[in-house]
């Protein structure tokens, strides 16, 4: 069989990557050779970070306790992200948190720990910086990523942060240092507040290569002010990419100010990164973080790149962190809203027929993307404005053995809408039952 790339469209659609029965549905035209040959660096497999237990906490809704973050580091270890970022060096209860962790065994599981550290000018934090990895350590961490928000664009500068990554290497051969870039850079109103932004973007690419060719493995790109676009991205991950080689990994880390974080981190996929830092449930400062559920799933359902999640296991993680922050997502929020499979809508005369024939809805091929199974969730029938059709009430009269007609279906409608506007005013969900149509149904039929 020919290689997808060199494929013909009718030879790819005979193939169907698409399609995975039982699990989901995408678009053909992703996966068109011309299509595909817009993105020469996609990755085959991309890692997940999750910096949930810091990131959250800039949410004005949230704070953790102790237990608490443990408990969300198990979780986000069990469902196999690659690393959790438990903060920042220097913070008590950052620090606290990493060392609780660490002794709770989950680096045991394969899951990296790590913190941050703060570099405005590496030169005059070089000791400082050194003692960031050693503290690191100590704590039980095996990770620590180094923050560049400084304006260090000179030569010095370049030859100092070799000098950390040898010390680092020397002294911590096992430890992964991962320096952070903010990729805007130029022509901002704020730029003395932002002082990395007057380093040129040329210049921090440079540097990038400069660290990977002195021995760092992955270097991460962040957009923190969520202000640049999906092509943008792409470029800018595409430069970093050419810059470290193939060999070295690549991050990305965005916010969703614009509500573009989960197109801004695929696009940096598309791009050339294989590495998400992602957030359960998308909290964080502000707009908050790209959603790690929202990132993952489309990284597997329509680009065919394996994450290494458990995505059964995304809804409980996102309810459990709903359920100590007290910080509710959307109800109809894509894959963890807790309302986004009670179907409601023109269809639901074909899922009570699949239901009733004891069919799964997606196999039946409803009007779905994919099968809410297999993000842990499940379909719920209720009965809400577009569900009370004609159409609908129809196959409930057939199914009871009740006589139809004009006149009985828009009379049984009629009650149907009646009683959802009462609940309404009373503040109550604005929806019926199955067996509260059924009853409805019986009633009018006396």
């Amino acid at each position: 069989m020919a290689s997808r790339d060199k494929m013909n469209e009718q030879e790819l659609l005979k193939l169907q990557p698409w399609y995975k029965p039982g699990k989901w549905y995408t678009t053909p035209m992703t996966w068109l050779p011309e299509v595909r040959a817009t993105m020469p660096d996609l990755p085959e497999r991309v890692h997940v970070v999750d910096p949930t237990l810091r990131e959250a906490e800039d949410n004005i809704s949230v704070s953790f306790t102790i237990d608490q973050k443990v408990e969300i580091a198990h979780r986000l270890s069990d469902i196999g992200v690659e690393a959790v970022d438990c903060g920042y060096v220097g913070n008590p209860g950052h620090e606290e948190t990493l060392r609780k962790i660490a002794s709770a065994g989950v680096p045991e599981k394969g899951t990296d720990l790590y913190l941050n550290q703060m570099i405005m000018d590496v030169s005059r934090q070089l000791d400082e910086l050194k003692k960031a990895v050693d503290r690191t350590v100590e704590l039980g961490g095996t990770s620590l990523t180094a923050l560049c928000i400084g304006p260090v664009q000179n030569t010095a500068q370049q030859d100092d942060f070799v000098k950390l990554v040898r010390y680092a290497k020397e002294n911590h051969p096992r430890l992964k240092l991962t320096p952070a870039f903010a990729l805007a850079s130029g022509g901002v109103p704020f730029i003395d507040k932002l002082a990395t932004m007057r380093a040129s973007f040329e210049w921090q690419v440079e540097l990038a290569k400069i660290i990977t060719e002195a021995g760092i493995e992955r270097v991460c790109i962040a957009d923190s002010l969520g202000c640049a676009s999906p092509p943008a991205w792409k470029y800018i991950a595409d430069q970093f990419r050419k810059a470290i080689g193939p060999d070295k990994s690549l991050g990305v880390h965005n916010h969703n100010d614009y509500g573009l974080a989960t197109a801004n981190t695929i696009a940096g996929v598309e791009g050339g990164a294989d590495c998400v830092e992602v957030v359960s449930c998308g909290l964080g400062a502000r707009a908050g973080n790209a959603a790690l559920e929202e990132v993952v799933l489309v990284l597997e359902a329509l680009y065919g790149i394996p994450t290494g999640i458990d995505l059964e296991k995304l809804y409980d993680l996102a309810m459990y962190i709903q359920k100590v922050t007290g910080a509710k997502v959307q109800s109809w929020k894509p894959v963890v809203g807790d309302k986004l499979w009670f179907e409601s809508s023109w269809h639901t005369a074909d899922y009570m027929q699949a239901k009733r024939a004891g069919k799964d809805f997606f196999e039946a091929r409803i009007s779905e993307p994919y099968n809410p199974r297999i993000v842990g969730q499940t379909h719920v029938m209720v009965f809400g404005f577009a569900a009370l059709n004609p159409r609908v009430i129809e196959d409930f009269l057939k199914h009871l053995g009740i006589k139809t007609g004009k006149e009985m279906i828009d009379k049984t409608i009629r009650a149907a809408l009646k009683e959802i506007d009462s609940r309404g005013a009373r503040g109550e969900n604005r929806w019926l039952t199955e067996e509260e149509v059924n009853e409805l149904c019986r009633r009018m039929a006396k």
